[in-house]
């Protein structure tokens, strides 16, 4: 599935998303949260950790390399509902 098909997902679904992006040529960063708008170029993520919610990150669509939805995020999404 192509970056910009799940980052629809996670925002029509209101899905957790753990978030993988590219930053340097040897920096990679996760943040973790809900999408909350997205465009061609940008995703507004609401970042969460330990079940808290933080603020929100304007995130390069560019340095996006993967977006996580598994056993591990399902079980935080339920949570947090």
């Amino acid at each position: 599935m192509a970056i910009l098909d799940k980052i629809k997902f996670h925002y029509d679904n209101k899905k957790f998303a753990r978030v993988t992006r590219q930053v340097a040529d040897d920096c990679t960063k996760i943040s973790r949260g809900y999408i909350v708008d997205y465009s061609e170029n940008f995703i507004i993520l609401q970042e969460t950790d330990d079940f808290k919610v933080f603020s929100f990150l304007a995130l390069p669509v560019l340095q996006i390399t993967d977006i996580r939805f598994n056993s591990h995020d399902k079980f935080y999404d339920k949570v947090m509902v």
